[in-house]
């Protein structure tokens, strides 16, 4: 009798732990997707629908047509060493430290930004971008081919802080 008891008692755990389980995933599953943009109809002058990830030529339409900002989400000795004119250098560890980064006291939640990493495999420039995305910001993008990209294109950079 006790065993067969024990072995109730195994089965309703199991299915209660199963379907906490369950529910956590559908959750998780049906949670707004971050590969687009948060306000859903980020475009540019010409009136090019933007995802989550650009390309160089839609980073570049950004970059001359001005009001995006780009942030560079490489470690700082990288970015001193040369990034994409005026952008801004944004490390995903200053979010790691309980405090908000200056970043989010100079620009506005609606501001475009344009994040970036040396591309590839890196996903430096995701975690900056959603957690840009989680603090409120509405128009956020990663620049996927990185900055190798931009540079393989021939387009500005600068060497040096940006002040």
């Amino acid at each position: 009798m006790k065993t067969l008891l024990g072995i109730l008692i195994i089965a309703i755990i199991g299915q209660v732990a199963g379907a906490i389980d369950g529910s956590v995933r559908s959750v998780r599953t049906t949670a707004a997707p971050i590969a687009e943009p948060v306000d859903g109809g980020d475009t540019t002058q010409q009136g090019e629908t933007l995802g989550f990830y650009l390309n160089v030529p839609q980073a570049q339409a950004l970059f001359e047509a001005g009001e995006t900002v780009f942030a560079d989400a490489r470690p700082l000795d990288q970015y001193e060493e040369g990034h994409i004119a005026g952008a801004e250098h944004l490390d995903p560890d200053a979010f790691t430290t309980g405090e908000d980064p200056d970043f989010v006291y100079i620009y506005p939640m609606d501001q475009r930004i344009v994040i970036y990493c040396p591309g590839g495999d890196c996903d430096a420039s995701d975690l900056v971008a959603i957690r840009l995305q989680d603090l409120g910001y509405t128009s956020v993008h990663v620049l996927k081919p990185g900055y190798p990209g931009w540079v393989e294109a021939g387009l500005p950079t600068e060497a040096g802080s940006h002040e």
